[in-house]
């Protein structure tokens, strides 16, 4: 009997969070939130998740940092104010104060940028 079994990533885009000049390529850009969940597969069928993580990334370049689950969770509070900004849902004071409340980007010092890997975004 013959098993085929390996890994397979999921990507999943949450959207746009805050608007920056990217440190690594120098373009101003949104920074993207982005859940990458790693699956056992068998048969190139997604079987268990066994981990997930976070990133924000610039739109441009794909390089950016990993989110722990706590500031994932506030990145996501970004995204949703972002889309209800741009359908004019909230005014942009309203944006603005979400994301100072959040305090995800004002002390980015204590994340560990590095390089991430220069893929694309695609959707499986």
């Amino acid at each position: 009997m013959f098993i085929l079994f390996g890994v397979k990533e999921k990507r999943r885009d949450h959207g746009s969070t805050i608007s920056i000049v990217c440190p690594n390529c120098g373009n101003r850009t949104n920074l993207r939130l982005v859940e990458i969940e790693k699956w056992f597969a068998v048969f190139f069928i997604p079987i268990l998740p066994y981990d997930s993580i976070y990133r924000v990334q610039c739109e441009i370049c794909s390089r950016g940092m990993e989110l722990s689950d706590e500031d994932f969770e506030r990145a996501k509070r970004i995204c949703r104010a972002a889309r209800a900004f741009r359908k004019q849902r909230i005014s942009e004071e309203e944006y603005q104060r979400i994301v100072e409340r959040s305090r995800l980007f004002t002390d980015m010092s204590r994340y560990s940028v590095k390089a991430l890997e220069n893929k694309r975004t695609t959707s499986d």
